[in-house]
């Protein structure tokens, strides 16, 4: 069982529910385990192009791919100085799934 975010789990206009399907259950259906690769660096400095090459590369391969990049995990209204924080805490939930 995942367990909430402990920011989370302070909102009052939440309610943490388990999910019907499990990792174990992804995984045997894609036959091969998850995994989270997590590229770091500076802005503009190429990380969204090698992370589209290395899900390219694995998709050849039959692996069952999601390439989530920061911009993406931070559309909305996040404002700046709060955008790694949050992006990081969202998107590390969404991988662990």
């Amino acid at each position: 069982m995942n367990q909430p975010d402990p920011e989370l789990s302070k909102a009052k206009n939440l309610t943490w529910f388990d999910r019907s399907v499990t990792r174990q259950d992804r995984e045997r259906i894609h036959g091969h385990k998850g995994a989270v690769v997590w590229f770091t660096g500076l802005s503009a400095s190429g990380k969204s192009t090698i992370a589209n090459h290395l899900e390219e590369f694995l998709h050849d391969m039959n692996c069952s791919t999601y390439c989530s990049t920061g911009t993406m995990s931070a559309m909305g209204s996040t404002p700046t100085w709060v955008f790694r924080k949050k992006t990081v805490r969202r998107t590390s939930a969404e991988s662990a799934k």
